[in-house]
């Protein structure tokens, strides 16, 4: 063959297989998809958020089944005025008057807000309102209950349930919970210790009142706060079984879940 056909490319040998050419032959793999985008963040829960206007419009009508509610809730008119005292969920620090024929209720109404701010919506605030039920012979004034020991007392348990951050793990594990507070007017001196604390029980079952109801997100328990004399406030310190004879002897003397300042102890 002459010079000009091989720089020409015309004639010589074939070109020669070989790795190169099998690796030139094989397809080359597909490229794996693109990782999906992260989901959007969940929007914070606002205060304007319709759900939490929806779960205060049902706890308001679960209490009607039960009393005439007073038309204007037990509220503060600048919860800041409260200083030192822990956020509720929502920021609303709120309570309800429920008469019935024979006794005064008295129940929080925000403990189970959603925490707005949080994007935490699959629970109901801390999960429960606590209530106090006493008896009442006639229609007590509104202005008389704001002043009265009942709403002193409900109202710190329910402070320090915010400051806990809650109550229904300890209910779930206990059933029943003691607390004491300090209460500056107390319905007689009897029923204070001698360092002016008043003990509670939390959670005697109330016979008369629904005691669960679904909320838009997320279940909310009602909760009874029941008053103890000094010697069984020290009785159920001891411990859960002494807490459940407390509650039993409640039970048997037909005061259950009643705060009655009348009543004398059950030791």
């Amino acid at each position: 063959m002459s010079w000009w056909k091989k720089i020409l490319g015309q004639g010589g040998a074939a070109p020669r297989s070989g790795a190169r050419a099998k690796a030139r032959a094989k397809a080359a793999p597909e490229p794996p998809p693109p990782p999906p985008p992260p989901p959007p963040p969940k929007p914070a829960i606002r205060a304007d958020d319709r759900r939490i206007g929806a779960g205060r419009a049902q706890r308001l009508s679960h209490w009607r089944r039960f009393g005439r509610a007073e038309h204007e809730p037990l509220t503060y008119a600048d919860n800041s005025d409260l200083h030192g005292a822990p956020d509720w969920p929502a920021g609303r620090k709120c309570y309800h008057v429920i008469h019935r024929y024979d006794s005064l209720i008295l129940t929080t109404d925000g403990l189970s807000d959603p925490f707005v701010g949080t994007t935490s919506d699959g629970e109901s605030g801390y999960g429960v309102e606590v209530f106090l039920e006493i008896p009442e012979t006639g229609a007590m004034p509104f202005d008389e209950v704001r002043e009265s020991w009942a709403f002193a007392l409900l109202e710190i348990v329910s402070q320090n349930i915010a400051g806990f951050g809650g109550i229904a793990d300890r209910l779930a594990r206990e059933e029943v919970v003691l607390m004491s507070v300090p209460v500056l007017n107390p319905p007689a001196p009897d029923w204070v210790d001698e360092i002016g604390y008043t003990g509670v029980l939390i959670g005697l079952p109330a016979r008369r009142v629904a005691t669960e109801i679904a909320l838009p997100l997320g279940p909310v328990r009602f909760t009874a706060v029941t008053l103890l004399r000094p010697d069984e406030a020290a009785f159920a310190q001891r411990g859960h079984d002494e807490r459940a004879d407390l509650a039993e002897a409640l039970k048997l003397r037909g005061y259950d879940h009643f705060s009655d300042p009348e009543r004398p102890s059950v030791l």
